[in-house]
């Protein structure tokens, strides 16, 4: 219930800052209001980019690298069954 005080309160002061000193430049207000609600910053909101990306590109490549190796395993065993079907011994 504190957090949720301590939300609004800065909310309030936020918007009542805003108001005040908007000088005719607005700027990109939801993206601050969120910034100075959550406390974060421009450096925070970069941290988490190269582990979920690189393990994203991992999991990508093993799918389909998975996908491509039993396609062609399933392949070569049609390609064996057509192929001793089609023997005629004399």
């Amino acid at each position: 219930m504190k957090s949720w005080k301590r939300y609004l309160s800065r909310f309030t002061k936020l918007l009542l800052k805003k108001n005040r000193s908007s000088n005719g430049r607005n700027g990109n207000f939801i993206a601050n209001l969120t910034r100075s609600l959550l406390g974060s910053s421009k450096r925070s909101s970069q941290k988490g980019f190269i582990l979920p990306t690189s393990i994203l590109l991992i999991v990508f490549t093993g799918v389909v690298l998975a996908t491509l190796l039993t396609r062609s395993s399933n392949r070569s065993i049609q390609v064996i069954g057509d192929k001793t079907a089609g023997v005629v011994y004399n």
